[in-house]
């Protein structure tokens, strides 16, 4: 699939598939970029791990450790309460058992 630059209203750059460029630019004030300058920030992604970088650094050094350009992250709404994605489980008995008791 192809993919194109684009990037968020501060110049933060980020690599995404061409099929979403209407949800980014058009949905969510991304605009459509051409590849970033050393120094320009781009969003990176390495497994499950996401951040930004300066361009240059991961052209450098940084894609031989499993770095790569790619996608922002999803926004999230402030208004609403965030589930962490591993929530503890809670351990001892239920309430059922407890009225067991």
């Amino acid at each position: 699939m192809t993919r194109i630059w684009i990037a968020d209203p501060h110049g933060v750059h980020a690599l995404i598939d061409a099929g979403q460029r209407d949800l980014w630019v058009r949905a969510r004030g991304w605009r459509d970029a051409t590849e970033p300058g050393v120094t320009d920030q781009v969003q990176v992604v390495n497994g499950d791990m996401s951040g930004r970088m300066p361009y240059g650094a991961l052209a450098a050094f940084s894609a031989d450790l499993g770095w790569a350009a790619g996608p922002p992250p999803e926004p999230v709404d402030p208004t609403r309460e965030q589930a962490p994605v591993n929530a503890p489980v809670a351990a001892g008995p239920t309430e059922k058992e407890q009225a067991r008791g």
